[in-house]
């Protein structure tokens, strides 16, 4: 197994300590939103980034119970599971790339149409739409 980086958990950790933060601002007003930008790889592993995705997966988990615990104070959680994205993070790897600016064309798309789970590119929509036909994957919360 592959040592964990600094980039290993610190998304999941910057939401635990400021998300509960910022739930009493939106209940106040009424509703809110929390969009967050997690990984497809957090619903599923690629064995040369264990650390990498196990960290996703726990961004995912937090979100599923953020969704459920502020739903009855009229605030939406939003999770949003791009595949890779030509940014300086996949700099060099020879694999598909989605453009930034179409990811965030299909993040705004989603969050507007009120999606629950955002799959903003080609490669997210396919993993997610196998996840959806495998009977062995755990269901709950699939998006919409």
């Amino acid at each position: 197994m592959r040592r964990g980086t600094g980039r290993d958990g610190g998304e999941f950790l910057r939401h635990a300590r400021h998300v509960p933060g910022l739930c009493p601002m939106m209940a106040h007003g009424g509703s809110g939103v929390i969009a967050s930008v997690c990984s497809i790889l957090g619903l599923v592993n690629m064995p040369a980034n264990g650390t990498y995705c196990a960290s996703k997966a726990a961004g995912h988990s937090l979100l599923q119970g953020l969704r459920g615990e502020l739903a009855p104070k009229n605030i939406r959680v939003v999770g949003i599971y791009p595949g890779p994205v030509d940014t300086r993070l996949t700099a060099g790897l020879e694999i598909p790339k989605a453009s930034p600016e179409g990811v965030a064309q299909a993040i705004v798309e989603g969050l507007v149409a009120g999606a629950e789970d955002i799959f903003p590119d080609e490669m997210s929509r396919q993993a997610h739409a196998m996840m959806l036909q495998d009977r062995s994957w755990p269901r709950g919360n699939s998006g919409k």
